[in-house]
């Protein structure tokens, strides 16, 4: 069998890579790829191209897809590298970076190994502005269905509006474009050394750098996204901490920048032929995110009442334990976070896990708000509750950074 290096020498240089990270995706992957291919022979045929496949040790043969299909552009199959002696999503894009960085690709694109609705014109849209020299960086613009995307939702979408000013949609989408420089650059950022980088952290990390550096950052319209779906009541827990780690990491590395930015723009959105669908429904388990909600409330209880003042803390302890009388608003979900944020950081380190964990919790218990509000409303209805949310986070950002200045000091 072919080292990495050798595999590499093979291909040669290259104008464009684009990374697929795989785990246990066999059903999708041999899908995924058939489009990329078609998408760079399509819109890039005067390209040299290649697709470069980490797979984590899958045990479905979801890398023998990979390596058995016939494309019409080259291919790399590789078992992704430890990051730092941590495996994960971000450990396996970062082995693709490394190798797209050795073939001296000019721009790079990340997508997902899941996705259904994946179609060549993906390729074109997250690759050509950044050969044209539009953009640096390409984040996807989705419509998902109200209940997908749920750590997006909450967390993920408020709060990078609110720290950088921008009115990035999906900055822990899994499909990505940038620039070979932006690759160099973010291979050799310091935040490699934290373990939620080299997880699912690593979505939200390269958002974060991208805005952070203050770079040429755009959306990309990809339509309707169609994947793997997973209740958040029973699947997101540690995709959860490693997201939410990944935000805390880049709070701290860029509190220059963020500190000083107030109110929020929209970004340009590239557009193609794509023309957004209704997305597939799925049922969640709001009663299941209400007792995860309950459960971290009683056993925190001591923490909460210790880092959060009285008045909102009381808030917390009097929402009601039954699913007809539930209510976690956007104005109590914006307070609470904005005040757990700076106790993360001015928390001993031991009982910092403690801060996060109840992060969590407190976000089952948005969530499962939201179901409840939401549940006679349409996508497009349920949107604009999200997008009232994060004006919120937005309009009472000074409340952060006066917390955070003060845990910081």
């Amino acid at each position: 069998m072919l080292s990495t290096d050798e595999k590499i020498k093979r291909v040669g240089k290259v104008d464009i890579a684009v990374i697929v990270s795989s785990l246990n995706n066999a059903s999708t992957i041999g899908f995924v790829i058939y489009q990329v291919a078609q998408g760079l022979r399509t819109f890039f045929p005067d390209k040299k191209s290649v697709i470069i496949n980490v797979d984590g040790c899958s045990r479905d043969g979801c890398a023998n897809v990979t390596r058995v299909i016939r494309l019409p552009v080259k291919k790399i199959v590789v078992r992704d590298e430890l990051c730092n002696g941590i495996g994960g999503k971000g450990a396996g894009v970062r082995t693709g970076m490394m190798i797209a960085s050795k073939l001296g690709a000019k721009a790079v694109a990340l997508v997902d190994s899941d996705l259904r609705s994946i179609n060549p014109e993906w390729i074109k849209l997250l690759l050509g502005p950044i050969l044209e020299g539009h953009s640096e960086f390409i984040s996807p613009y989705y419509h998902r269905y109200k209940y997908d995307g749920t750590i997006t939702n909450f967390i993920g979408y408020p709060m990078v509006r609110s720290l950088f000013g921008k009115r990035l949609r999906q900055p822990i989408g899994g499909e990505v474009g940038f620039s070979g420089d932006f690759c160099g650059k973010a291979l050799a950022h310091k935040l490699w050394d934290r373990p939620e980088t080299a997880q699912f952290g690593i979505d939200f990390f390269l958002t974060g750098f991208a805005l952070g550096e203050q770079l040429n950052v755009s959306e990309a319209v990809l339509g309707v996204k169609v994947h793997d779906v997973k209740d958040p009541s029973k699947h997101l827990a540690p995709m959860f901490r490693q997201v939410m780690g990944s935000i805390l990491n880049i709070i701290e590395c860029y509190d220059d920048v963020w500190t000083e930015i107030s109110g929020s723009d929209a970004l340009h959105r590239h557009r193609g032929s794509i023309r957004f669908s209704s997305p597939e429904p799925f049922d969640v388990d709001t009663n299941s995110m209400i007792n995860s909600f309950l459960g971290g409330r009683a056993e925190h209880m001591n923490t909460l009442k210790s880092v959060l003042p009285k008045d909102l803390y009381r808030d917390i302890a009097s929402i009601p334990t039954m699913a007809e009388e539930f209510i976690f608003d956007s104005e109590l979900w914006t307070n609470v976070i904005y005040h757990l944020i700076p106790a993360y950081f001015s928390t001993p380190a031991e009982k910092k896990e403690d801060i996060l964990d109840i992060v969590r919790h407190m976000w089952m218990g948005r969530v499962a708000y939201f179901t409840i509000e939401s549940k006679d409303l349409n996508d497009r209805e349920a949107e604009h509750l999200i997008e009232e949310q994060s004006l919120i986070f937005e309009e009472n950002k000074e409340l952060l950074v006066e917390l955070y200045r003060k845990a910081r000091q």
